[in-house]
């Protein structure tokens, strides 16, 4: 029974507390200026040859009970490739995985690392006639 209490107070806190605001007499942002130019492009027309970007990804899981026996470790390094002239252009993404408690529960060390190339593509364009090469993702990750 007082643990029902005490995660409905808790409950109550969580959801109705943050909602709570301050009302202030005057507007913070009144003295700023908020007009920005929007004549003026942010970003440059010309794309680059060649951009190669992407995102390093640490995932660390434990188990309450048994700390010293972690479920997953797994360092994600995930680059997107970008090639672009005028009448061609081309796109690769893949993500290198390195999970060291993999070897605690299997034997298997080729396990410990994992790549994919999740998708490649090569477009040309000509005046007539548009060639499309490779394997593209769509929004649900499906192919």
């Amino acid at each position: 029974m007082l643990k029902i209490i005490i995660r409905s107070v808790l409950l109550f806190i969580l959801v109705f507390i943050p909602s709570i605001s301050l009302a202030i007499e005057e507007d913070p942002l009144n003295d700023m200026d908020l007009n920005f130019l929007v004549d003026e492009p942010l970003v440059e027309d010309t794309a680059e040859f060649l951009s190669i970007s992407g995102y390093l990804e640490s995932r660390n899981q434990l188990r309450i009970k048994e700390m010293d026996e972690p479920v997953s470790l797994r360092q994600r390094l995930w680059l997107d490739c970008y090639l672009g002239q005028n009448w061609i252009r081309g796109f690769a993404n893949a993500y290198f995985d390195y999970d060291p408690a993999v070897r605690d529960w299997t034997d298997d060390k080729d396990e410990l690392y994992y790549m994919e190339l999740n998708e490649a593509y090569l477009t040309v364009d000509t005046e007539r006639i548009e060639f499309y090469l490779g394997q593209e993702n769509d929004a649900l990750g499906n192919r």
